[in-house]
């Protein structure tokens, strides 16, 4: 734990637990780090604890105050697993995995996705003890997105699925999307995903009996082998990132209003073009009466 002390960076205090990757040969070269140094999740606070899941393997919870451990718990890794002396340590290792997932708190306690799990665990926070685990069919490359209190989602190149926080029932699971290899994002609008050509949309709506119904939709954006990758928002704003670089997108309020203004200015081809792009615009976010 650092803190700021007047400008001077502190160490507050430092845990024992296990964040360390072991030791393993390379082609008898010698010792050197596992690459899963890469797997850890940044840490959660809540109240006075902090949750960590460590690229040990470990999910632990300490205490803010004094870094005093009050629980830790190991899951299913490849880090605590065995690793043959003859294992080489490459490129290809670290590709199978993603960033650290980050921790969710829900109604349902504490649930991780350790980048190098092969599916979804809720942990108890006072105590540890396990409550549920999901496993996942792709087994590799999971992300985990959190909808609110009770939903958590889980996604992957191939496969998306929603389950319920508190038991780790699948409420929803959709194995049809081109889905990128890159982190969704949940806003007012539904959860966004990046896919081949644009953008993903499910939408979760309450029926009149109280279900919950799930319906995705394609947001064509770009070329059909175009993915505008890992997605966040910020200021009404979504914010991409991929191998080229960053962009940013606004709504469709804002884009249809800066269309509007640029046709007030525009003659011949260039403002039929923009009468063109207006409409699309509108016909992509079922806005059927302005996009005549």
């Amino acid at each position: 734990c650092l803190e700021d002390r007047g400008g001077r960076v502190q160490f507050s205090w430092k845990t024992e637990l296990s964040t360390s990757p072991k030791m393993i040969k390379q082609n008898g070269s010698g010792n050197s780090k596992e690459h899963a140094l890469s797997i850890a999740s940044p840490p959660l606070r809540v109240d006075d604890r902090v949750y960590v899941c460590t690229n040990g393997g470990v999910v632990s919870a300490v205490d803010a105050g004094n870094g005093k451990i009050a629980w830790a718990v190991q899951y299913d890794s490849i880090v605590t697993s065995f690793i043959s002396p003859n294992y080489s340590s490459s490129a290809s290792f670290v590709s199978k995995y993603t960033a650290g997932n980050p921790l969710l708190w829900t109604n349902g306690g504490l649930v991780v996705l350790p980048a190098d799990a092969k599916g979804a665990y809720c942990y108890s926070p006072a105590d540890g003890q396990q409550r549920w685990y999901a496993s996942s069919p792709m087994g590799k490359g999971l992300f985990l997105t959190g909808i609110d209190s009770g939903r958590v989602a889980v996604s992957s190149p191939k496969m998306l699925q929603i389950l319920d926080a508190r038991t780790g029932k699948e409420l929803y699971r959709n194995d049809s999307l081109d889905l990128s290899p890159a982190r969704p994002v949940n806003t007012d609008a539904g959860l966004l995903l990046s896919v081949s050509g644009g953008i993903c949309r499910l939408t979760m709506t309450k029926t009149s009996t109280g279900e919950m119904r799930y319906s995705s939709r394609i947001m064509r954006m770009m070329g059909a082998e175009s993915r505008v990758g890992t997605l966040a928002a910020s200021g009404g704003q979504l914010v991409a990132a991929n191998a080229n670089g960053v962009s940013v997108y606004c709504g469709y309020a804002k884009a249809y209003s800066q269309l509007a203004g640029r046709l007030k200015t525009l003659l011949g081809r260039p403002k039929w073009e923009a009468l063109y792009r207006r409409g699309l615009l509108s016909f992509g976010a079922d806005r059927l009466a302005q996009a005549e």
